[in-house]
């Protein structure tokens, strides 16, 4: 992989982890269906958000979570143990910026 699509890739995933900072109650009590989330964040392809989201789930950031029996296959989007101090992070930088 380039460099330039590591960066890209890293910068879709930030922008995800801001978002769902932004939804966090949702996110952390429920979850959030990936298609819809994918639809609803914003600029760039569903292949980048989608591998922006693979990178968060590397790093135990965001796990994918199927719901049973449902058709099609719904993918819910819940927090990873990593999630928090991610979260953190974004939350402070939205702090630092204000």
């Amino acid at each position: 992989m380039k460099d330039r699509d590591k960066a890209r890739i890293e910068q879709n995933a930030n922008h995800i982890v801001s978002l769902l900072a932004d939804k966090r109650e949702e996110f952390e009590q429920q979850g959030i269906s990936e298609d819809a989330f994918i639809g609803a964040a914003g600029p760039g392809s569903a292949d980048e958000s989608k591998a922006a989201i693979d990178h968060l789930e590397n790093k135990e950031i965001v796990v994918r979570v199927p719901e049973a029996l449902t058709r099609p296959p719904l993918i819910m989007l819940k927090p990873g143990r990593m999630w928090e101090d991610a979260r953190d992070k974004v939350v402070g930088a939205k702090s630092a910026v204000s």
